[in-house]
């Protein structure tokens, strides 16, 4: 059998047709799509019921508890009124404070060392000189005077103080002890 010669034949270059573009995509691909959107928008949606849900930060319960306190020392008669009392429920609180921000290293921190972390973490920002009387409150006479901007002090420093977040714990400031 004889083979005939393509050469001699006048056939013309095959024509490939264009490669198959990734658009437009393909309707299983924006059923995929419009499947993600729907799943990350429920998971924003959780997200943001879970921390509506989630207990308050420790600066805002520590506010809080700070104004009972401060209640309770106001409802004191003049006479009654027990400075080293409020004095020893200001430090305990900003030390929990502290504690859930910073963590242990705070802990061990007492006097003046204790003043001049507050002092340090008021950055400037607000007038911590009131808070002194932290360094001795314990050892205080009970009827000892007590600054006029003390209260508003702690409060500035709950509120202000530029605390280190990266270890927020609310154990340190859930306490019913104060």
């Amino acid at each position: 059998m004889n083979t005939p010669d393509l050469s001699k034949l006048d056939l013309k270059p095959l024509h490939l047709p264009e490669p198959i573009g990734w658009w437009p995509l393909a309707p299983g691909w924006w059923m995929v799509l419009a499947a993600l959107l729907v799943a990350a928008l429920l998971w924003m949606m959780w997200l943001r019921r879970d921390r509506s849900s989630a207990a308050p930060a420790p600066r805002q319960l520590a506010l809080m508890q700070w104004q009972q306190i401060c209640e309770q020392y106001a409802q004191q008669d003049a006479a009654e009124q027990n400075a080293q009392w409020l004095v020893v429920q200001a430090n305990q609180l900003l030390k929990r404070v502290a504690l859930a921000y910073e963590g242990d290293r705070v802990a061990r921190l007492s006097g003046t060392a204790w003043y001049r972390y507050l002092e340090q973490r008021a950055n400037g920002a607000f007038a911590t000189k009131p808070l002194e009387v932290l360094v001795s409150g314990p050892y205080r006479a009970v009827d000892a005077p007590l600054d006029d901007n003390f209260i508003p002090a702690v409060t500035q420093w709950l509120a202000q103080a530029q605390l280190n977040s990266a270890h927020i714990s609310h154990a340190n400031i859930g306490g019913k002890d104060v």
